[in-house]
Formats: C-alpha cells, sequence, structure tokens
C-alpha cells in the first residue's frame, strides 16, 4: 500500500493541519484477515518500507461495515 505525500518534513508540533508545509490528516483501510486474528492480545506493525516517514496519533481497528 502506499501512503500519501505529506508537506516538506515540518509541522507546527501542535496537531494542527499546516496544508502548506506539513502533517496532513488521512484514512487509510486495511483488510485484516480474521483467520489471522486470535482471542485476546494482538499485534500490529506498522513499518515504512520505502519514503521517509509518518506521523499517527490515532489507530482504530473496527468490525467492516458490509
Amino acid at each position: 500500500m502506499s501512503l500519501p505525500g505529506g508537506g516538506d518534513g515540518y509541522h507546527w508540533g501542535d496537531g494542527q493541519t499546516n496544508d502548506e508545509y506539513g502533517v496532513r490528516p488521512s484514512v487509510l483501510d486495511v483488510e485484516l484477515p480474521a483467520e489471522q486474528l486470535r482471542a485476546g492480545e494482538n499485534t500490529v506493525t506498522i513499518t515504512t518500507t520505502t519514503g521517509s516517514w509518518m506521523v499517527d496519533d490515532a489507530i482504530g481497528i473496527r468490525e467492516a461495515v458490509r
């Protein structure tokens, strides 16, 4: 999957969107196959393999609406 491009690497540091120079909000939906999850604790690892960086302040896992 590919993340949307960001700014030039700078943001205000206060969580506010800075569309000209920094962090932009985005949503990325990824399907987690139920057969790969188990009751109790599971671990999801997010890794950048190309590009430079990403910022997250919330990650949610929810049941898909079908």
